[in-house]
């Protein structure tokens, strides 16, 4: 596989500047940013004791919360980079246009399995197994080991011709089923690599799929969306009218699915497939909502707009973020909202940006650098932030949440991709 990687050392940096910042500093700007934003009550009073001791878990040098800390970077110098997913020992994976790579929390390269290159993100089970998606010829589901790195079963799983551009990953359900977006048909796959059903949805399937807590299977098609049950039977359809595809989903703790359509509306839809409502905020970009603790939903429109929505659907704030759009979201365990996103769109290599925002709104920090970002962020191990970059590798930047937090607070509601609500 091309390139070895290079990890670069951490370092605290304003924009493009290397900085290093005292933990007294630190504890007493903490202390003030959650004084002002709770009205004198500290909210995440969990935070302090961390930046007095002045350390991180990982050993790092602590962060000013006003700036942005690059940890590491490892230069991979793939293109077709996902998501990373976090597997329980804290293993990063990484699918990319040469295979998966596998870093530590460090950054270190620890092991890499070649691969197709027509691969979708990765989701890893409770027992640290890699499942992937290939979408070649035929679309196939891979099941990895993660310390031999060599295959423990594959199965085809659709014989359909994919969408060109079809890398979507797979689902767990907690019984360890794996379920695998075909090329317009929802799989369900045991975890012994047996096909327990197959379930037509009659068009494309543009996203990965999401769970209920129920068990009942979410996916959205190029007109709507279909809820299946766990036995592979379709429970009902909803279509968009006027929407030429749909876009990712979430699920809040309630059940409702969150789900917006590409240059379309946001819409919310109960657990029996009624609309309980539909937002006039437009996204022109599949960027999947997140939704935190209180029922709040987050997400970037593409452009230079980040929006925060109440449960009814209607605007509680937005912050412009010109010239940078507003791409994918994570929350974090603080409430923080951290979003990427380049200059000229995703599939440019400008300059891509990364940006905090408190809860309620108010800019943290904001990071920017030339290269352009390929992914969704992940919070990872250790109060790091992963991004993957077009011929690059994989950056963490230090944060002060640790972990994710919130009813869906990333791409596929946890850093192991599972795409399974509750906790």
């Amino acid at each position: 596989m091309p390139g070895q990687g290079r990890v670069l050392p951490d370092t605290a940096v304003e924009g493009r500047r290397a900085a290093r910042v005292e933990p007294d500093a630190v504890a007493r700007q903490l202390a003030a940013d959650q004084a002002k934003e709770s009205g004198g009550r500290m909210r995440n009073a969990a935070i302090v004791p961390l930046a007095i001791a002045g350390v991180l878990l990982s050993g790092c040098a602590l962060f000013d919360p006003g700036r942005a800390h690059l940890r590491w970077q490892t230069e991979i110098g793939s293109r077709n980079m996902h998501t990373p997913a976090v597997a329980p020992d804290g293993m990063i994976y990484v699918s990319t246009g040469d295979g998966i790579w596998g870093l530590d929390s460090t950054g270190a390269i620890k092991c890499s399995i070649p691969g197709s290159g027509n691969s979708g993100a990765l989701a890893i089970a409770s027992s640290s197994r890699i499942y992937e998606v290939k979408y070649e010829e035929l679309v196939r589901l891979a099941a990895l080991d993660p310390l031999s790195g060599q295959k423990v079963w594959e199965c085809v799983v659709d014989t359909g011709q994919p969408w060109r551009f079809q890398d979507l990953a797979p689902a767990l359900g907690g019984d360890g089923t794996v379920y695998v977006p075909g090329c317009s048909s929802m799989v369900a796959v045991n975890p012994d690599g047996g096909i327990r059903w197959r379930c037509p949805t009659g068009s494309e399937l543009r996203e990965p799929p999401v769970l209920g807590a129920d068990g009942t299977i979410y996916v959205t098609t190029v007109v709507g969306c279909l809820a299946i049950g766990p036995d592979g039977s379709v429970r009902w359809r909803y279509s968009v009218p006027g929407v030429r595809e749909s876009g990712p989903m979430a699920i809040g703790e309630d059940g409702v699915i969150y789900m917006h359509c590409f240059s379309g509306p946001v819409v919310a839809l109960n657990p029996d497939g009624t609309e309980r409502w539909v937002s006039p905020v437009s996204i022109s970009l599949d960027n999947p909502p997140v939704i935190d603790g209180s029922g709040m939903i987050y997400l970037g429109d593409g452009l230079d707009t980040l929006f925060c929505l109440n449960q009814d659907g209607t605007l509680h704030w937005q912050r412009h973020n010109y010239p940078a759009p507003a791409g994918s979201c994570v929350i974090g365990a603080d409430g923080n909202v951290y979003f990427a996103g380049n200059t000229g769109g995703w599939w440019t290599e400008q300059e891509y940006h990364i940006v905090a925002f408190s809860p309620e709104g108010r800019k943290l920090w904001e990071y920017s650098e030339e290269g352009g970002a390929e992914s969704d962020p992940c919070l990872g191990p250790n109060n790091a932030l992963l991004v993957s970059r077009h011929n690059r590798g994989v950056s963490a930047f230090s944060v002060s949440s640790t972990g994710g937090g919130g009813q869906w607070p990333m791409y596929q509601h946890d850093r192991a991709h599972t795409g399974r609500a509750g906790k």
